[in-house]
């Protein structure tokens, strides 16, 4: 009897989707090997996930994305011939918003290296109001720092859809090449804004606490960059998967229901 279980290595400098991708593939009875922000050596897994911070956390995009242990890491699945490579992305246009421009370098890096690798790039990923993610948080704290007048279309992701991409991916169930996730929805930063502007503080450990311990603005700057760009695909499309999308507007209508 063959009691093999398949075995995903996850890597890189995200903290929010990390514990809830470990988690579902646990409960999937996946065998997780958390690499930190990555290694020089990779043995005996199936499957290599890159995740970057989701929002600029820094001055420091390649930082942000992981770019030198995420280099180290795709050369190690490489050497180990590790049959898949997921690297997750965010959607935005080409052009010179330095957080973007590093993870498209990213993308290049894995692409050139590994022989069979899935980017998905997704939209503005969202949770629950009790734990919205890094984009919620830095709507919420950045949104009113933004140019007038500057107010991107977006397509913000249910972070749960976004975990089923990864996962499919990571198990095979979505080929080499380029995904795209957006939402079923399209918005406006601003009126997106309006819908998550009501729930709980954020957490101690948050990403916007981290923000706000740090000293300078420079980190406000890469967020407000980052936040003007549009997050649209490139072409509207369904799931990869052939799944209906969750519905941020339902997730959230209770805390607005709730709001004075």
């Amino acid at each position: 009897m063959n009691n093999t279980r398949y075995t995903v290595a996850i890597s890189g400098p995200d903290s929010w989707l990390r514990p809830m991708l470990i988690a579902r593939l646990s409960a999937a009875d996946v065998n997780v090997h958390d690499l930190g922000p990555g290694t020089s050596l990779v043995r005996s897994v199936d499957a290599v996930i890159h995740l970057p911070m989701l929002m600029p956390g820094s001055a420091s995009p390649a930082n942000d994305v992981g770019a030198s242990a995420g280099r180290m890491t795709f050369v190690a699945a490489s050497t180990a011939k590790v049959p898949r490579v997921v690297v997750v992305s965010r959607l935005g246009p080409e052009g010179p918003n330095p957080y973007l421009d590093a993870l498209r370098a990213l993308e290049h890096s894995a692409a050139n290296v590994c022989r069979h690798v899935t980017i998905v790039r997704t939209g503005h990923p969202v949770g629950s109001p009790a734990n919205p993610g890094p984009f919620v948080e830095a709507l919420r704290r950045y949104h009113q720092d933004l140019d007038s007048g500057t107010d991107p279309a977006v397509h913000p992701v249910h972070v749960e859809d976004l975990l089923d991409v990864v996962q499919a991916a990571a198990e095979g169930q979505i080929g080499a090449g380029l995904v795209e996730l957006a939402g079923p929805k399209p918005w406006t930063l601003s009126e997106f804004a309006e819908l998550v502007s009501a729930g709980p503080s954020e957490s101690s450990d948050s990403l916007l606490a981290q923000w706000k311990r740090r000293a300078g603005g420079a980190t406000g700057k890469a967020v407000t960059s980052f936040l003007a760009e549009a997050s649209v695909a490139s072409r509207r499309a369904a799931s990869p998967l052939g799944l209906p999308q969750r519905d941020l507007s339902a997730t959230w209508s209770a805390v607005e229901a709730e709001s004075p």
